[in-house]
């Protein structure tokens, strides 16, 4: 509704990438070695998911939590990232066309 009134079409997304789900749906890889340390620092800024955080929040800063924590969390996070010949990637499944089961095998 709000699209006709500023006078912008519908659009229909032709292609998807999909991060999570069955790793046997999961058909292209991305480098992401370049993004590396963004992804560790964006990833330790969600404190409650990978901290004491969960039990007691001290706001946003690992700087702010016992001694040793801000390491831990980037530890974590380094072992969740998959590599493959030496470079960081995600993993994805990629799906191009109408969303009719989002290409899955059937």
């Amino acid at each position: 509704m709000f699209l006709i009134y500023q006078n912008l079409k519908a659009y229909a997304v032709p292609e998807f990438l999909f991060y999570g789900g069955n790793i046997d749906d999961k058909n292209t890889t991305v480098d992401i070695s370049g993004f590396f340390d963004l992804k560790i620092t964006s990833g330790s800024k969600y404190i409650s998911q990978w901290s004491s955080g969960w039990e007691k929040y001290l706001g946003p800063d690992l700087d702010n939590y016992p001694k040793g924590e801000k390491q831990k969390v980037i530890n974590r996070l380094k072992k969740r990232v998959k590599f493959d010949s030496g470079k960081a990637i995600e993993i994805f499944r990629y799906y191009k066309g109408i969303p009719d089961g989002m290409g899955r095998k059937k």
